[in-house]
């Protein structure tokens, strides 16, 4: 097998494999604390270019700057009826329109549009001089609290909108964390291994996790709508776990074809690994593709996914055959009684690696 770039940079790896772990324990940590910590702050103000709906907002900020900002919504029910409430309303609306950046307060007794038919529920829009994204999460608290105290003795009284949302949302939210565990699922049942299914995980996580901190320091040259990161960081662990047991199920086969780790490492690299470098660079390719729209909305949620697609590329051809060499021929340790092999069939996790082999790379 000819020794290429990528190839001797495997077997680098392999060899100084403490020495790379190391380094990218030290890198990653280093980058993670300098780019969370001066973090640049998310811009969800995207004017579209010269769409209509950009020439629409421009003429509302030009000549409306009050209706400028998001809406919330004050919802109201009383068992009794909105009318016989209405100085226990009057009141907390009088105390939610001096919130931080409202502007105005609707009340549903100056418009009978806002109460419905029966008399029992109304709403109060308030409205924002700013979009919710910039509102101080402690102002909407706030006005979250003061909602909730004036309920009771037959009055229901809550706050609804996105800037409600993004204060009660904890951050990040479940999503990364169900992704993560389907994978820890498949790859289980993939390799049939702890060790094995571990390493694709690891890999994976080193990815992302430099990748979304280059993501908050490139804010600052290129700002990015507050949910880019939830999208790179889904985008980067289907690659990042994909990449990595590709290099894994390669070097499983090599092992049990009689190669040695080193040599295991290289033939996976040399194979699998080719195929990871050149997949990733067409994701990231193809993702930068919509810089030529010019829209700022789509640049930072492409770079933001290229880079991290890029990091998990990198970690697959560097930190994964370091990690393989620490590994070893015990790759298989810790195999799961269930799907491991019984009554002379082959196990469950082979003919997972066969069926994921025989995938077009």
């Amino acid at each position: 097998m000819h020794d290429g770039p990528l190839v001797r940079l495997a077997r680098l790896c392999h060899r100084r494999r403490r020495r790379v772990l190391l380094l990218w324990i030290v890198g990653a940590a280093a980058v993670m604390v300098v780019g969370f910590g001066y973090s640049a702050p998310a811009d969800n103000a995207f004017g579209g270019g010269g769409s209509e709906s950009a020439r629409a907002q421009d003429l509302i900020k030009e000549h409306f700057p009050q209706q400028n900002g998001d809406t919330l919504t004050l919802a109201i029910h009383a068992d009794q009826g909105v009318a016989s409430v209405r100085p226990r309303v009057d009141r907390v609306i009088g105390e939610l329109s001096h919130g931080p950046h409202v502007t105005s307060v609707s009340s549903p007794y100056r418009v009978p549009a806002q109460v419905s038919p029966d008399g029992l529920t109304a709403f109060a829009p308030i409205q924002l001089d700013r979009i919710s994204a910039e509102m101080p999460a402690d102002g909407v608290k706030k006005m979250i609290a003061q909602a909730r105290d004036a309920s009771g003795d037959g009055l229901t009284l809550a706050l609804g909108g996105d800037a409600v949302v993004d204060v009660e949302t904890p951050g990040g939210g479940p999503t990364e964390g169900i992704g993560l565990l389907a994978a820890v699922i498949v790859l289980l049942i993939a390799f049939g291994s702890l060790l094995a299914m571990g390493l694709p995980i690891v890999t994976a996580v080193f990815g992302i996790g430099t990748g979304l901190a280059g993501i908050s320091l490139l804010g600052h040259v290129l700002p990015a709508p507050s949910f880019s990161p939830i999208v790179a960081g889904l985008i980067g662990l289907g690659v990042g776990v994909d990449y990595a047991l590709f290099i894994v199920t390669r070097y499983r086969e090599a092992l049990d074809g009689g190669d040695d780790p080193e040599a295991a490492t290289a033939t996976a690299v040399a194979t699998a690994g080719r195929s990871v470098v050149f997949a990733g660079t067409t994701v990231v390719v193809a993702l930068l593709g919509l810089l030529v729209m010019r829209q700022r909305l789509l640049s930072a949620v492409a770079v933001a996914a290229s880079l991290t697609v890029l990091m998990s590329m990198i970690a697959a051809v560097t930190l994964l055959p370091a990690l393989l060499g620490f590994a070893g021929r015990r790759i298989d340790r810790f195999r799961v009684p269930a799907l491991t092999r019984r009554s002379g069939r082959r196990p469950l996790s082979e003919r997972w690696a066969a069926v994921i082999q025989r995938r077009p790379a």
